[in-house]
């Protein structure tokens, strides 16, 4: 038969498992502490962050990314990233997380859709996420938003763009250059007059490459130097 413990046994068992649930409760909130710690410092910093899980599962946005996308982040969480992108996005998408998988780290421009059906322009810096045996077990992103940038970019080139056609209907020829008379566009006509076919083709280039005989050459850049000056 198996001896009963005694009570000054079971006393001390007790004891120890009393001071063992102690040292797991210590454990336990250093290790939320250590996780609240973590968590102020991600959600201070000004870029989103987004980590999804190996099957492109949604498993952490912060607040910043979340405010980027229109969402909130309980609203994020669990949902697939290809939720955020339009077809060519998840096409493209689909690309990189092959690249995650074999342990890729990228940075690149990429466009997401915003809960109003909006585009967000960004510059992801994305990295692969392994376990400790190795295996993929998803990915993490920082995300800045450059949306304004790129609206600026996109209106600075419908300018250049209306300017260009401006200058390309009326019936005089016009170039323009810089400090060194170098080239830096031309009208329609002038471009015909010169041989070229697109506004780009004369950038960089000076009047010495151009089918213009020497003799003209010399007068222009004279006339080029009394007019900066």
């Amino acid at each position: 038969m198996t001896k009963k413990p005694t009570y000054e046994e079971l006393k001390q068992r007790v004891l120890a498992l009393e001071k063992e649930a102690a040292k797991l409760k210590k454990t336990y909130e250093a290790l939320r502490g250590s996780e609240e710690k973590y968590r102020k410092l991600i959600e201070s910093v000004q870029e989103g962050i987004w980590v999804i899980d190996k099957d492109a599962n949604t498993i952490f946005v912060n607040s910043p990314l979340a405010e980027m996308l229109g969402y909130t982040e309980a609203e994020m969480v669990g949902k697939h990233l290809f939720e955020f992108m339009d077809e060519r996005g998840v096409e493209d998408a689909k690309i990189k997380l092959k690249k995650r998988q074999k342990g890729v780290k990228e940075q690149h421009e990429f466009e997401f859709l915003r809960k109003d059906a909006s585009k967000l322009y960004t510059i992801l810096e994305t990295a692969p996420l392994f376990d400790n045996e190795g295996h993929y077990s998803g990915a993490i992103a920082s995300i800045m938003d450059i949306s304004q940038r790129r609206q600026a970019e996109e209106a600075l080139l419908d300018s250049r763009n209306m300017l260009q056609t401006v200058l390309d209907s009326i019936p005089s020829a016009v170039f323009w250059k810089d400090r060194d008379s170098v080239y830096l566009g031309g009208n329609r006509i002038w471009l015909e007059a010169a041989g070229l076919k697109s506004s780009e083709e004369v950038v960089g280039k000076s009047d010495y490459d151009l089918p213009w005989e020497k003799g003209q050459v010399n007068s222009f850049r004279e006339g080029d130097r009394r007019v900066m000056e």
